[in-house]
Formats: C-alpha cells, structure tokens, sequence
C-alpha cells in the first residue's frame, strides 16, 4: 500500500496534520479483504427470475377466492336460501339442457320425415324461447345471491338482505301462482278426459261401462288403447298436481315462518303485498282461460275429424 504523505499546517495557532496525496487510492489488508467478502451481498434478480415472480404471483391470486368473514354469522335461514338457489340453477341448467336436447331431436325428425312440413319445426321456437329465458332468469338469482352472500354482514345487527326480501314477495304471495296453476291443471286434465270420453264414444261407441279390451273390435283395439293412455294420463296429471300444490304451499309457509322468525316483523308492507297478488290474480285468470280456451279448441278439431273420418268409413264400407 503506497505511503501517506502527510504535511503540518498551523490552524489558530495550533500545528495540525494534514494528508497531502488523499486523492491516491488505497488498498485494504489480507484481513480488512476477507471481512468484506464475509458480509452478505444483496444480489439483484435478472429479468426472467422477475418474470416468473409476476407469474407465480398471476397463478396464486387467481387461486384465491373472495370468503367473506361473517360467513360463520349466516342465519339458519339464510344459509337454506343460498343452498336452494343453488338447487335452482343446477336443476334448471339439466332442464335446459334436456329441453333443447329433446327440441333438437323433434326438429330432426321434423325435416327427415318428407310428409311433414319443415315449418312444423317453428312451432317449438316458442318452448325453447320461454325454457331458455326462465334459465337465464334461475341462472341470474343464484349469481345475485352469491354475490351478495360474500359481503353480507349479519354480526351486528339484522341486516335486511335484497335477496331475501325478494325471496319473501315471492313465497308470501306464490300461493296465488301456486292455485290458478294447479286450477289450470285440473281444468286441462277434466277437459281432456271429457274430450276423451266424447272422441272415443263419436268413433268407437265405446261407453263408460264397456270400457273392456276384450269387448273392444280388434279393428279398432290400437285406437282404444290411445283413449286409454290419455284417460290415465291425466287422471295421473290431477293427482301430480295435488301433490305438487299441497308440496309448493307447505313450503312457501315454512320459508316465510323462518324470515318472520328471524326478523321479528314483516319486512315487506302488506299493502305491496297485495299490489302484488292482485297483478298476478289478473295475469294468471287471462293464463287460465287462454289454456282452457286452447284446449277447447284443439279438443273441437279433433272431434270434427274423428267424425269425418268415421263417416268416411261407413261410406266406404
């Protein structure tokens, strides 16, 4: 290591030592070198190990889902609500997906069948338009419900949830829906049982008390067979639908009662209430009559042919 040089200068009246060749560069001892390399040296990460960090960092956060921390807060009720609008989506998606499979199957038939008209096939436009829109109408409750139930907070107080509250319009006043539907059903299974009774009689003259395979003419054996499929078919229809109403209304009563229960009032007026039963009574009487009314109609043709067609036989005969 080169030498110091060093000079005295008196500063104030007192000598004072001073380095005159500071500008050289000095050299560290053997000792002083290894000390240096002992401490730790912080090395900076290349731009490919900064690429992968950005990625690794990319995967974990799409990993990570939003919880919410009041979760263990959640009534009972709640709970059974968020879990039901579930079942409604997968029920509905499987439905959907039914429905469409078995339109698409019909519409090919439809076109490969050459005595049938290609614009028969329209006629099932409308089925797949009203089963889709009430997918996407099941499929936007349950994203809305979810949504909700990763940031509502039941700790501190009895939030009023928006779902819920729609949830509790529709089963205060779904027995109104629940009834024109079932009278609907009732209604379109006697017609179709009398309309039945009267076809079967018009081109058979089969009667309430010969209704007996064994007495029927064998000519007419896979027509009476028809009759009879339709009869228990919708003698199954009343009884499906009686248990499915009394199911439905026992049910929207104990959704209610769980709301009622937890809030301890009613969270809805009951002056809207009854706004809203008065707009369904309206919408369902003019569902009813169109069903009794398109039933009726189909019921009239089907009449008029058979007796055409019997006539034609005799005549031919």
């Amino acid at each position: 290591m080169s030498e110091l040089k060093t000079e005295t200068i008196v500063v104030n009246g007192k000598p004072k030592v001073q380095f005159s060749n500071v500008q050289n560069s000095l050299r560290l001892t053997k000792h002083q070198t290894t000390l240096v390399a002992l401490e730790p040296q912080i090395q900076q990460p290349t731009i490919k190990q900064q690429w992968e960090q950005i990625k690794e960092g990319a995967r974990d956060t799409r990993k990570v889902k939003q919880i919410n921390p009041y979760a263990t807060y959640f009534p009972e009720f709640y709970k059974k609500e968020l879990h039901n609008a579930f079942v409604s989506f997968i029920v509905w998606c499987i439905t959907w997906l039914l429905c469409l499979s078995a339109s698409a199957v019909a519409i090919y038939f439809i076109v490969k069948d050459s005595s049938c008209s290609n614009y028969v096939s329209f006629l099932l436009v409308p089925f797949i338009i009203l089963t889709t829109a009430l997918w996407i109408v099941n499929l936007n409750k349950f994203f809305c419900f979810r949504s909700e139930s990763k940031t509502i907070n039941f700790k501190d107080e009895k939030t009023l949830s928006i779902n819920i509250t729609k949830v509790y319009k529709r089963v205060k006043t779904g027995h109104v829906n629940i009834n024109w539907m079932s009278l609907t059903s009732y209604a379109i299974s006697l017609l179709a049982i009398l309309i039945n009774f009267i076809v079967a009689f018009a081109s058979t003259h089969v009667t309430f008390g010969t209704w007996d395979i064994n007495n029927v003419n064998p000519n007419l054996r896979d027509e009476y067979i028809i009759y009879e499929i339709i009869f228990w078919a919708s003698v199954s229809a009343i009884l499906i639908t009686l248990i499915l109403q009394t199911t439905f209304l026992l049910t929207n009563y104990i959704r209610a009662s769980r709301i009622e229960n937890f809030y301890n009032f009613q969270i809805v007026p009951q002056e809207e209430l009854d706004i809203i039963k008065k707009q369904k009574n309206r919408r369902d009487l003019i569902i009813f009559l169109c069903g009794i009314a398109f039933v009726g109609i189909i019921g009239f043709f089907i009449y008029r042919l058979v007796k055409r067609n019997k006539a034609t036989r005799v005549v031919v005969s």
